[in-house]
């Protein structure tokens, strides 16, 4: 499914571009990517107490500056991000002429990303895990028939992995308008079709978005899940895998 990508990047308005990338890097890599950073990025890095995580958010921010940079032709390190209202990066007016809107999710050691034009986008993985509470979760944090429907299931491995499914897919969304979890996991309920596709519904109408989005489960392998969730018409999706080795290269030259 993820495939290499093709040597010049163009987006179409009717597709969506979604990207795998390791973050397991090594360190001569990983200085590269240092570099690409911003003073107020490299300042965030350095605030993780473990160096794994500080990799990875090194590599997954320069990874996500340096697949920008293909799409609009410039530099990495000119890449420069603005945060909106509730908090959702998005690219400077100065280099965002194009309409090109992003996201990114990285969990463990795989990062996410999405990018569409004219459009607002969100993306989740998550690593899989042992969920004991997955139930409790449900009832605390989910809708009811969510609720409900994971309680239901026969054993508690069931229950761990559709948890993380509806939390990932929900994940997705509320970043896609800008919320994040803080924008309420309970009022968006999802129920998931045989292909994987989520419609939506929402507790308070008044809060239903204006245009329709499109929410569906990405398969990223059997150690994650991740969702997409795009606003608008549903797209053609390209799904491609990040060489971070191509991508080192076409910084430096």
């Amino acid at each position: 499914m993820w495939c290499p990508p093709p040597p010049i990047l163009a987006l179409p308005r009717q597709e969506v571009h979604l990207w795998q990338c390791t973050l397991d890097l090594d360190p001569e890599q990983v200085n590269f990517f240092w570099q690409i950073l911003d003073v107020e990025e490299r300042k965030c890095a350095d605030r993780f107490y473990l160096e794994k995580h500080r990799r990875r958010f090194i590599v997954a921010r320069a990874v996500l500056k340096g697949l920008i940079a293909q799409y609009l032709q410039i530099s990495a390190a000119s890449v420069k991000f603005v945060l909106g209202d509730r908090g959702k990066p998005a690219l400077d007016q100065s280099i965002a002429a194009d309409g090109l809107q992003f996201n990114l999710s990285h969990s463990h050691e795989y990062a996410l990303y999405g990018f569409v034009c004219d459009r607002q986008i969100g993306v989740d993985l998550e690593y899989l895990r042992p969920i004991k509470d997955a139930v409790d979760l449900a009832q605390r944090f989910f809708c009811q028939r969510e609720y409900q429907a994971i309680s239901q299931l026969p054993d508690d491995n069931q229950k761990a992995s559709a948890f993380l499914r509806y939390w990932t897919a929900k994940e997705a969304f509320l970043k896609g308008i800008g919320a994040g979890i803080a924008g309420g996991l309970d009022q968006v309920e999802m129920i998931f079709s045989a292909d994987r596709i989520a419609s939506l519904h929402f507790a308070d109408p008044l809060h239903q978005p204006s245009q329709p989005w499109q929410v569906s489960m990405v398969d990223f392998g059997s150690e994650y899940l991740s969702a997409a969730a795009i606003e608008g018409s549903p797209l053609r999706s390209q799904t491609w895998q990040v060489n971070c080795l191509e991508l080192t290269a076409l910084q430096k030259n």
